[in-house]
């Protein structure tokens, strides 16, 4: 692959002109490469390595906050009318909200496609990375089993603070994702009359509030990793974990794993209703950003959380294989060939069909060009 030139700003520059003055310079940048390109193994048959984020450099993660302020400003080449890092957040909220709204089922949550979907979003963030900014890049994780993990990751150099202010909707102040730094354009749906709490996430800011519960621990992993079949029947919610990989490591609340780091980061809290905000009732439980099932990736702790969920599948599959049910005769998006919603509504754009777009195109994360540093071998 031919090495593009590093348009990226420096969170420096960024912090030094404020978003809006770069703003017209990142959405000049062309979305430019071959659709010959290898996208999956750097052109030269080695696997890329995503590292835990506790062990790269400070350099390197400075290096991810200023990608994700670029392509929070580069235009999408799916939806000339959003950037591609919203366009990210809009593929996630397109598939809740029409599994809510439309089908009646989930398409990319409480589902066997949850781990192949999600590892699609992650290549799409991971290779615009790699296109615009440095192409050997690899999206590192956060272990969230690692207490010590918290001090790097909502350092104010990197994630900012995972307790926002209380008097100010838990908004976060500090660092380059602060209020006022980083806004957020699509806001969780809502979807009151579902009855749903995550539909109350109405902020263009991020919010990070009150810990009801404790993250995961390594334990708690290690006993999932002993669950040896991907998924049962009915593969949903209903899915018995001790037969489900998929259902025990999605974890719906309150069950651990998955789950757990979104309700833990985004909180939920009671709130009276102000500057026309919901002004329908006179109050509301309101919902952290990460909490906000349909919005969640708007927080930048969502890759590299999802970046840890990816590597225990990729675990998983070391120990067991890359197999994965069911095969056929269940709803559309679950079986093993299926095209994953709303990705086939982009198929007539390369850049979304580089890796697939079907559960069985996602099975096999070696073939699609990374490891990790553990794999809890």
């Amino acid at each position: 692959m031919k090495k593009q030139k590093n348009t990226g700003v420096s969170r420096r520059q960024f912090l030094k002109t404020g978003l809006v003055a770069t703003a017209a310079a990142a959405t000049a940048t062309t979305w430019s490469y071959s659709c010959g390109s290898d996208m999956t193994n750097n052109g030269n048959g080695i696997l890329r390595v995503r590292p835990n984020v506790t062990t790269i450099s400070s350099d390197a993660r400075e290096e991810l906050v200023d990608a994700i302020h670029f392509l929070k400003n580069l235009q999408s080449p799916f939806e000339t009318s959003l950037s591609f890092y919203d366009q990210l957040v809009h593929f996630h909220q397109l598939s809740v909200v029409n599994a809510r709204l439309t089908v009646g089922y989930s398409l990319s949550h409480q589902c066997p496609a949850f781990l192949p979907w999600h590892r699609k979003i992650l290549l799409l963030f991971e290779n615009a990375v790699r296109v615009h900014i440095r192409e050997d890049f690899a999206l590192p994780y956060w272990d969230w089993t690692d207490d010590s993990s918290l001090d790097v990751v909502f350092s104010d150099e990197f994630m900012g603070p995972y307790l926002g202010d209380s008097d100010d909707n838990y908004s976060i102040s500090t660092s380059s994702f602060a209020k006022g730094l980083f806004s957020i354009n699509l806001t969780a749906s809502q979807l009151s009359s579902s009855g749903d709490p995550s539909s109350n996430c109405p902020f263009d800011f991020i919010t990070r509030g009150p810990k009801s519960i404790d993250l995961p621990t390594a334990e708690e992993v290690e006993a999932l990793l002993e669950v040896s079949t991907y998924d049962s029947a009915p593969y949903d919610i209903d899915a018995d974990n001790s037969e489900s990989f998929r259902n025990y490591l999605l974890g719906i609340f309150p069950l651990q794993l998955h789950s757990v780091p979104h309700v833990w980061l985004g909180g939920q809290w009671d709130s009276d209703i102000s500057d026309g905000l919901f002004s329908s009732t006179e109050s509301t439980t309101f919902v952290g950003t990460m909490s906000a099932l349909d919005c969640s990736p708007n927080d930048p702790v969502f890759w590299i959380h999802h970046c840890n969920v990816d590597r225990i599948w990729a675990a998983w599959e070391a120990r067991y294989g890359a197999s994965y049910e069911p095969e056929s005769g269940w709803n559309e998006g679950w079986n093993l060939n299926d095209e994953f919603y709303p990705y086939l509504l982009y198929k007539d754009n390369p850049e979304m069909m580089k890796e697939g777009i079907t559960n069985a195109s996602m099975l096999n994360f070696e073939s699609l060009g990374y490891t990790y540093e553990d794999l809890y071998e």
